[in-house]
């Protein structure tokens, strides 16, 4: 089945990498979240409890959020990358400009 009303995964996911453990209870989760939203966020799903166990769910059935015993967590930290230098992507190009045989280290001396 498929939904066009909005998710609050996303507020959900930010405020879950801002703890320390990386968990919160889904009557937490609404307290925090509440002032973040608008209400048309809210509206298709009538209270916001049910907009957060929505979004909850969604994040379950995509491996984003775990849920035990009323937890809600991150089973990983989001983070982001260190951004790549210009030495490494130099790297990185001239790696992918090899053939398979230079890759492998097969030269090709009889040719």
């Amino acid at each position: 089945m498929e939904s066009n009303n909005t998710s609050l995964l996303p507020y959900l996911l930010s405020l879950l990498g801002r703890q320390s453990n990386f968990c919160s209870s889904i009557d937490e989760l609404c307290d925090q979240v509440q002032d973040l939203i608008m209400e048309d966020v809210i509206g298709p799903y009538g209270t916001l409890r049910r907009a957060v166990k929505f979004a909850v769910a969604m994040g379950v059935n995509l491996g984003l959020l775990s849920l035990s015993d009323k937890r809600v967590r991150m089973p990983f930290k989001l983070s982001p990358k260190r951004p790549a230098t210009l030495k490494t992507i130099a790297k990185q190009n001239q790696f992918l400009r090899l053939s398979n045989a230079e890759r492998l280290g097969v030269g090709l001396q009889g040719q």
